[in-house]
């Protein structure tokens, strides 16, 4: 929902480009293209078209950096924090990476709404009217408080627990545990994400390694991004607009 203040010129075409001195990079990146087509196709729909109802959502109402405003549903947001002792502001972030603040957002995979839960998770904390923006908000944040409280008891820390829940709110509980425990058995730290357990991550997409964890092969690099993508979003919000 953020946007420069300062026009910087007109809109241009983009695109990636390598050092002369390095064609095989360049082949690599072809191939990589020509192989996931159709992965490229979804990240980019995802990514840079945004739905009718997000666009406007950028109108100058909701400038954070101009009225303190993040989104539409800042009320929902919230009143979830105060149940659940999330920060707000980070509950939007997810909210944002999710669906781009759009209630009717629906997944292929059929996660539905703001916070895009399927309707089994929502049933377990207690919610199942997804496409209510306030319920949707409420069952998100009640789903990432349990993720919270389950690393919590193996005594990680706050900070950590977040970036854990994170990661398990994307791929699942399971391959985070895995996760883990893979790298203890590489000489990691296992109640760390960035630059520790995320590199673990990574060895759940190699046969080798996946194979022998309990919820095998995981698209690791999408987790790992999507981590970062939040934990980036939320520093902007609260750049932007103070924890009341």
């Amino acid at each position: 929902p953020l946007e420069g203040t300062v026009a910087i010129g007109e809109q241009r075409s983009k695109a990636w480009a390598v050092h002369p001195a390095a064609p095989n990079l360049q082949r690599a990146a072809d191939r990589f293209l020509d192989k996931n087509k159709r992965l490229v196709a979804i990240l980019r729909g995802r990514y840079f078209k945004p739905s009718k109802f997000a666009r406007s959502a950028r109108s100058e109402i909701y400038r954070a950096d101009r009225t303190g405003r993040i989104s539409p549903f800042d009320e929902y947001f919230r009143a979830a924090g105060e149940t659940t002792g999330i920060d707000w502001r980070l509950l939007a972030a997810v909210a944002y990476a999710e669906s781009r603040f759009d209630p009717k957002a629906q997944s292929r995979f059929g996660a539905r709404g703001l916070m895009q839960l399927l309707p089994g998770t929502a049933k377990r904390v207690g919610e199942t009217d997804l496409f209510n923006p306030r319920k949707n908000v409420q069952a998100g944040a009640k789903y990432l408080q349990r993720l919270m409280k389950i690393f919590a008891k193996d005594g990680v820390e706050p900070r950590q627990q977040i970036r854990f829940a994170l990661a398990s709110y994307n791929c699942g509980l399971g391959h985070v545990l895995d996760a883990r425990d893979l790298a203890r058995k590489t000489g990691k730290n296992p109640n760390r994400w960035f630059g520790q357990v995320e590199e673990a991550m990574k060895l759940k997409e190699k046969p080798e390694w996946h194979r022998k964890t309990r919820f095998g092969y995981a698209r690791s690099r999408e987790t790992i991004a999507y981590v970062s993508r939040i934990q980036a979003q939320y520093d902007v919000f609260t750049r932007h607009v103070p924890l009341e």
